[in-house]
């Protein structure tokens, strides 16, 4: 059954339940698509998904996980499918992340619906990308048994919040002027406005109140 959840979601719903067989890491915000990606990678290095006995060695457990990548427009099915179902003699879980899935081409993209009807339960698939054509049968396949991570843009209503929350997370403090600055900023994408947030906790004094000006 597919569950869809926010990116900020998706640590506590890993923990709770585990890693998924099938995701999907989808919308136009490459930040958020970035984070999801990262927080995957790392629930499987902890092998949150794993069955343990309680006697697995913490210090092994980049042992327990094998990451591969590759990219919709310099892949096909054959090659996913041979990833996704081989046994890996050096981990106990394999993760394969798909970027740019929109490029797949819709031949491809059919001859992964059997899998997705009985995905292989020791590999995490995840597929990430701006957007796919819904109309597709295997997007469509896709969407209905995996984990949807949604990854869209704030809205604009959103914005002041999330600068505030991101600010206050890097321990700084905005006045009202630099908070309309950065909020503006946003609607350009989020890595830019982290970026700025972080250039200002190299450069302003412990304690001072970032104006506009900063």
């Amino acid at each position: 059954v597919a569950r869809t959840v926010k990116v900020h979601e998706l640590h506590s719903q890993i923990t709770r339940q585990g890693l998924s067989p099938l995701y999907l890491v989808i919308g136009e915000e490459p930040y958020f698509r970035d984070q999801a990606l990262s927080i995957l990678r790392l629930a499987g290095q902890e092998g949150r998904s794993l069955e343990s006995s309680g006697e697995s060695n913490p210090k092994d457990s980049s042992q327990m996980f094998h990451v591969d990548v590759v990219y919709g427009d310099e892949t096909d099915a054959s090659e996913i499918l041979a990833i996704s179902e081989e046994a890996s003699f050096f981990s106990l879980r394999r993760l394969l992340i798909v970027k740019w899935a929109d490029k797949l081409s819709t031949r491809d993209g059919e001859a992964l619906i059997p899998y997705f009807q009985t995905p292989n339960e020791t590999t995490t698939l995840i597929f990430a990308a701006p957007k796919l054509d819904g109309r597709t049968k295997w997007v469509q396949e896709l969407k209905k048994r995996a984990t949807v991570v949604e990854c869209a843009p704030l809205f604009e209503n959103q914005r002041a919040g999330w600068v505030t929350q991101r600010a206050r997370e890097l321990g700084l403090q905005l006045e009202e002027s630099a908070l309309e600055v950065l909020k503006d900023q946003v609607a350009e994408g989020l890595h830019g406005t982290v970026n700025e947030l972080e250039k200002l906790v190299a450069f302003m004094p412990e304690g001072h109140r970032v104006s506009a000006q900063d």
